[in-house]
């Protein structure tokens, strides 16, 4: 219960402490909860229905004008975690998510600290089930986000292009996988190109030793009207060459129907696993505008043995 307080209030004080040298931080958030059956072929006892908080999250981000026409910037954000760990003082209900302070001019930004990759954030929407039982990193890699880290974002280029260049230090440890201790400023980085112009996006990646991989992705999405088509392509191999490299791909579609969309996705890999593919069909309803109510099926399966999955459930989404 000790540890539960102190991290409480080791949120509340960095929350405060900001405002005493910047106008007030804005509060941000997402509550996700679902409540799941849950079938795994590998569990002995079989299904089980479950109540799950999916990265529910509670953050704050603000900016201050500095002189020679740069802003600072910051962001601290925690995952929240009120469902599974509360009955227990040895888990924590809070884990850090993107953490940075950094400053923003006209040439672009840059911040320091714990971020997503740009690989992962060059995924943009593909994945609709993102944070969900169905989310496409129980297929693929490359959903990371990384500590000791410095992030480039440029500005936007002819209104439409942004490039993103992040390094991670390894501070003298093996970071990549690879033989040898990991001490310069480029041993480990992820970089992405991205076009959003007119409901189009089309995105390249890659990541040189992130999570000891080497990993190149191709993302697109159009917006039709109504219509949202979604594309991933990747390829990934173990820096260490312990494996060959093998690739990947996503395809989602999603369609309003005034407050409701109906959604669904495939995904197939033997990145993490031989044989491996799921496929995800659900349905949002708007209740408000930062309320959403959903409901999903996703089937995995792989090669191995008792490697099946199968979720379905309804939950709410909140933002503030």
């Amino acid at each position: 219960m000790n540890k539960i307080k102190l991290t409480a209030l080791a949120v509340v004080a960095a929350i405060s402490l900001p405002t005493m040298a910047t106008a007030a931080p804005k509060v941000y958030g997402k509550l996700s909860v679902t409540v799941q059956n849950s079938d795994i072929e590998s569990n002995a006892d079989g299904d089980k229905w479950e109540i799950k908080s999916n990265a529910s999250r509670i953050g704050f981000k603000g900016d201050a004008e500095l002189d020679a026409g740069l802003t600072g910037i910051y962001k601290i954000e925690y995952e929240i975690d009120n469902i599974d760990k509360t009955k227990s003082s040895s888990e924590d209900i809070f884990k850090a998510r993107a953490t940075w302070v950094g400053l923003k001019g006209d040439f672009g930004t840059v911040i320091v600290g714990r971020e997503d990759t740009p690989l992962k954030k060059s995924q943009k929407k593909v994945d609709l089930f993102n944070d969900l039982s169905g989310d496409i990193k129980n297929v693929l890699k490359g959903d990371n986000r990384e500590s000791n880290i410095i992030q480039y974002t440029s500005p936007k280029i002819a209104d439409a292009v942004k490039i993103k260049l992040m390094t991670q230090f390894g501070e003298g440890e093996d970071i990549d996988g690879e033989t040898g201790n990991e001490d310069g400023l480029f041993d480990v980085y992820s970089v992405s190109a991205a076009y959003n112009k007119d409901g189009i996006y089309a995105a390249i990646a890659y990541d040189s030793g992130i999570d000891e991989q080497e990993i190149l992705r191709l993302t697109g999405q159009v917006n039709l009207g109504d219509l949202q088509l979604g594309a991933m392509w990747q390829d990934a191999e173990p820096t260490d060459g312990s494996a060959d490299s093998e690739d990947g791909y996503h395809v989602s579609a999603a369609y309003k129907l005034g407050k409701a969309k109906l959604k669904a996705q495939y995904t197939a890999s033997d990145i993490k696993a031989a044989g491996a593919d799921q496929f995800s069909v659900g349905a949002e309803y708007k209740l408000g505008k930062k309320t959403t109510a959903h409901g999903f099926y996703t089937a995995y399966d792989a090669d191995a043995a008792d490697s099946g999955k199968d979720f379905y459930g309804v939950g709410i989404i909140h933002k503030f």
